[in-house]
């Protein structure tokens, strides 16, 4: 199989478990943890000493850089079995948490998911959130597994700001897979049998915003609202409203939320309700009920919000 036509640099690096032994049905992102161009991420696993390797890098310029050839297992993800049958993809990111991507990579992971599932074969990825459940998932013939090293080593990689973007991830590579015909969001298997708790009322007869402490009509809004992550991911609100924190705040909180629009990597509207049938049966499609109840109730009671 070729390796993908996306390739902007060419840096091969000689580390490798050898010929792969598996079909390649898995998808593994990671962070490189460091802002670099295509070049330098390309170069840092091929330096001499270094012991570590990947299939593509991606720098923040939203290049793609050719580390391994797709017939040969990278050593990447602290796993032979995982890394034997995966596409594995280092990220440059921050250098701390959440270890945030730029959007130039973000675009370039969407597009390079979609080509290999394209190339293999695959007209479906699939993310699992469940770690035991991910790891033990066989892909259908038809699928592309979407896996994370944190399920196998003790590391914090791909990071928080990545994994909370992997609903995204998802949905826009399957829409591509579709030809444009948008899919739904695989529903996340683990399931959580508990009782929604009534929402507390907060009374207003005029919306107030601030903007500053991301507060709306007096409730913190952080936990569901990132400005930047909320500019990057809607070009449509890019174009209407530009680099504006007031305008784009205004919008999420009196527009955004009932769209069900995601704002933050940590927070997934779509997700919280696969996750939790209670209020899934409480709310049905009423999406500013689950930031609601996320930032006033779910958030206390420990609920996940992706």
């Amino acid at each position: 199989m070729a390796n993908s036509p996306l390739v902007t640099y060419n840096k091969p690096s000689k580390n490798t478990y050898g010929p792969r032994t598996h079909a390649i049905d898995t998808f593994i992102p990671h962070v490189i943890v460091g802002q670099c161009n295509t070049k330098r991420a390309g170069d840092i696993f091929s330096a001499p000493g270094y012991k570590y390797s990947c299939t593509y890098a991606l720098g923040n310029d939203g290049g793609c850089a050719l580390v391994l050839d797709e017939k040969y297992a990278p050593i990447t993800t602290s796993s032979f079995t995982a890394d034997n049958r995966a596409i594995t993809i280092e990220i440059a990111s921050d250098t701390y948490a959440p270890y945030k991507i730029t959007n130039a990579a973000l675009d370039m992971l969407i597009k390079l998911a979609v080509d290999c599932c394209r190339r293999y074969g695959k007209n479906k990825l699939v993310w699992i959130a469940d770690k035991a459940k991910n790891k033990a998932y066989e892909p259908k013939a038809n699928e592309m597994k979407l896996s994370a090293h944190r399920f196998y080593s003790a590391k914090a990689c791909p990071g928080d700001y990545l994994i909370g973007l992997y609903p995204v991830l998802v949905e826009r590579v399957n829409t591509l897979l579709a030809g444009g015909v948008a899919q739904p969001i695989p529903t996340p298997v683990k399931q959580v049998n508990t009782v929604a708790k009534p929402i507390p009322t907060v009374k207003t007869t005029t919306n107030t915003f601030d903007v500053i402490n991301s507060k709306f009509n007096g409730v913190d809004m952080k936990p569901v609202y990132d400005f930047e992550f909320y500019y990057r991911n809607y070009p449509d609100l890019q174009k209407a409203l530009g680099y504006d924190r007031n305008k784009l705040f205004q919008h999420f909180c009196t527009n955004g939320m009932k769209e069900a629009r995601q704002a933050i990597a940590t927070f997934n509207p779509v997700t919280y309700k696969a996750n939790y049938a209670d209020l899934a049966n409480l709310y049905k499609n009423e999406w500013i009920k689950y930031y609601q109840h996320y930032l006033l109730c779910g958030n206390k009671e420990g609920r996940k919000g992706v």
